[in-house]
């Protein structure tokens, strides 16, 4: 963690890759192959939240439930694949939404954003490879905030289920901040080619 909150992760059975450094390999298998970091309480009662990823999906996740989560603080917030069509999804306290219209394709090099605004109408957008993918105001967190409960957080999968399968290379998390499509654009074309896009 090179953020303010110097969280250490606890590795479970993910492989670190090669192709580049740093990276980590998911077998998708419940609860026993993700990054564990405990509870990080930054994140609580915030209304604003932006997630950047850059990750590969593994396969269609038809064989490991409903959801495949990348990222997880326990229901509080979720981005996540719709299994059996790799379309992303974001859950803020519990509720789900799929604001994404995209179906991914398998073993492809993606660089996605999960942003969320709750401050006001509930507004969940998801951007691929720095172009806005699809938004939604159809969740039912309006005027809310992120529930103050103590969850830990995990990449790679839910503590003990949904779990993704596939690489994660490089997660950002944006405390408190609505990445604008701006923003987001000029954090894709920054690093894009050392991905390979």
């Amino acid at each position: 963690d090179l953020g303010p909150g110097g969280l250490n992760g606890t590795l479970d059975s993910e492989g670190l890759g090669t192709s580049n450094p740093g990276s980590m390999t998911f077998a998708g298998t419940a609860g026993a192959d993700n990054v564990g970091f405990g509870d990080h309480t930054q994140w609580d009662g915030l209304n604003k939240i932006s997630v950047a990823i850059w990750f590969r999906v593994g396969d269609s996740l038809g064989s490991h439930g409903s959801h495949g989560t990348i990222f997880s603080k326990d229901n509080i917030i979720e981005c996540w694949f719709k299994f059996n069509s790799t379309v992303p999804g974001m859950s803020i306290n519990n509720n789900h939404i799929q604001p994404a219209t995209s179906t991914l394709t398998i073993n492809t090099m993606y660089h996605g954003v999960w942003v969320a605004d709750i401050s006001g109408t509930d507004t969940r957008s998801f951007y691929l490879n720095g172009v806005l993918d699809g938004s939604s105001t159809s969740g039912t967190q309006s005027s809310g905030t992120l529930n103050n409960t103590a969850q830990a957080f995990h990449i790679g999968g839910r503590p003990s289920n949904y779990d993704f399968k596939g690489q994660v290379y490089h997660v950002a998390v944006y405390t408190g901040k609505v990445l604008t499509a701006a923003e987001v654009s000029q954090n894709f074309n920054a690093q894009r080619s050392r991905f390979g896009i």
